[in-house]
């Protein structure tokens, strides 16, 4: 679709809005079934996030172990560490079943093989009880950008974790230059590449920050703390079929493709994949928090280095954060944040970090947020292509943490009373909270919600959320399409687009390398 006919389009579609009308409402980025999407438009493609990139549904892993056959005992008073561990370990692969009661546990427990499930009889039926905070364990002091004491936990690391290793040694160099869209790579080396290889396309940023500032759509803020060497976009994507030095992906390029930049392809090799946790309650003890940087590890759990795991209809009660993830294609499903009546907040939050996402092509979906953290939703440096859908909370806030995450969606959610949407973290001159191509869709707020001066780049997609300021639409600017959450069609942008995808696939395109 070209410019020429996407405006009146818009014109036409913002009109509709501003009378009031009641009917289903399309955006003019994508229309009613994907007809009006440019892969090099500036709108994302977000269909490959979560579990095999929504090609396969998450598996039910048949059980082949308890952890009561390892000497666990519910209901007591006994710490039942060991035997989880030893569950976790003796188990080659398939599910490991914590039948019906409460487990007092008081060290990490972590998955480290493919295959692997941690498996409860269901929140409130199968709880594992946690008394004391990894720093009281396993103590882990550092200090903020600021340099303020605190504990290294404040941020990272979990009590139930899925853990593995990445490699991704250098392929070949990418020979000439693309733009964001194409699908064609031409290749030093074609030879290293095969059919259904998947690889990740690496850009590193050069001494004059130019990737950082294409990141930010040309507005980077101050990011004068942001040492250029640091600054690395990487996209996983999968060779189709080489055409002589020419690798045909299945997927858009999420970058432009620039010299600069030193653009190569890696491997991508990650150990651990198809592992979860479900079904089960993580609890720790009523207290009162005591507010930012002061966290002890009340952390639930912790996934690092692995990819297309999940985390599946879980419970997480009273914890400083709840879910730490650097992971790739994992989905996080049906999770619910709560706090006791006897837990204390402090300014009104009750923990730190609720998901803390890095990495990218990962889906969080169905969360329910019942109490808040100083941040709900987490995106930071330049994870990319993560996918918040189908969740609620009571007053969301979607932290952008800046050194760039860029083209991460939100959609279909509601905010509940919304009076803290942009609140963010990130340490000083590292850059806006949000880099280009964010989008946030289908935003159900209460009242409309004021953008936060110098929050993000322009180049950012607002549609279905209302704003308080008018519509805009410009090509490489400020996009604000003001229909109203509950018209807005689809409602869920990366459920439309995923199905759109795996519509136009055959068989062979689906099926992704076994190496």
């Amino acid at each position: 679709m070209t410019r020429a006919t996407m405006l009146p389009r818009l014109a036409a579609i913002l009109l509709t809005a501003s009378l009031g009308a009641a009917e289903p409402t399309h955006s003019a980025l994508w229309g009613e079934a994907g007809e009006l999407w440019d892969p090099a438009g500036r709108l994302p493609d977000f269909s490959f996030a979560g579990y095999r990139s929504g090609e396969s549904p998450i598996p039910d892993v048949a059980v082949v172990a308890r952890v009561t056959d390892f000497g666990a005992v519910p209901d007591d008073e006994g710490d039942d560490t060991a035997a989880f561990q030893r569950a976790v370990a003796e188990t080659e692969s398939g599910a490991i079943l914590i039948p019906a009661g409460r487990y007092i546990l008081t060290d990490r427990v972590s998955i480290r093989r493919s295959g692997v499930v941690l498996r409860g009889e269901g929140p409130g039926r199968t709880v594992l009880v946690f008394p004391k905070g990894l720093e009281h364990i396993d103590p882990k002091p550092t200090t903020n950008s600021g340099g303020r004491p605190l504990s290294g936990y404040s941020w990272s690391d979990g009590f139930l974790g899925i853990r593995g290793t990445f490699r991704e040694e250098v392929l070949t160099d990418i020979a000439a230059p693309a733009r964001r869209g194409d699908d064609r790579l031409t290749v030093t080396k074609p030879g290293v590449l095969r059919d259904g290889m998947e690889i990740a396309v690496e850009l590193r940023d050069d001494d004059d920050k130019s990737l950082l500032d294409y990141l930010y759509g040309g507005d980077p803020g101050d990011t004068s703390m942001i040492r250029p060497a640091t600054t690395r976009a990487l996209q996983v994507v999968r060779v189709l079929r080489l055409e002589a030095d020419v690798a045909v992906l299945d997927r858009p390029l999420r970058y432009d493709i620039r010299s600069a930049w030193r653009p190569r392809l890696r491997g991508f090799e990650v150990s651990v994949s198809d592992s979860g946790i479900e079904s089960l309650t993580v609890e720790f003890p009523a207290r009162a928090y005591e507010g930012h940087f002061t966290e002890a590890g009340y952390n639930a759990v912790a996934f690092a280095n692995v990819r297309d795991c999940w985390v599946r209809d879980i419970e997480i009660v009273n914890a400083d954060c709840g879910i730490i993830s650097s992971a790739w294609f994992c989905t996080f499903a049906d999770v619910t944040f709560r706090a006791t009546d006897d837990a204390i907040p402090f300014r009104g939050d009750f923990g730190h970090h609720g998901m803390l996402i890095s990495r990218t092509d990962n889906l969080i979906t169905g969360f329910d947020f019942r109490h808040r953290f100083i941040h709900d939703l987490t995106v930071s440096s330049t994870s990319a292509a993560n996918v918040f859908s189908n969740g609620r909370g009571v007053d969301l806030c979607f932290d952008h943490h800046k050194r760039a995450p860029n083209a991460n969606l939100f959609t279909a959610l509601d905010a509940g009373a919304a009076t803290r949407l942009w609140r963010s973290g990130g340490g000083a001159n590292l850059g806006r909270h949000c880099a280009a191509w964010e989008t946030f869709w289908g935003i159900r707020t209460p009242q409309a919600v004021k953008r936060q001066a110098g929050w993000s780049t322009d180049l950012v997609n607002f549609v279905g959320l209302a704003l308080q300021e008018p519509a805009a639409a410009t090509s490489d600017g400020l996009w604000i399409e003001a229909i109203p959450a509950h018209l807005l069609t689809p409602a869920n942008l990366h459920e439309a687009q995923l199905a759109r995808r795996l519509a136009r696939i055959g068989p062979s395109d689906a099926t992704p390398d076994s190496n």
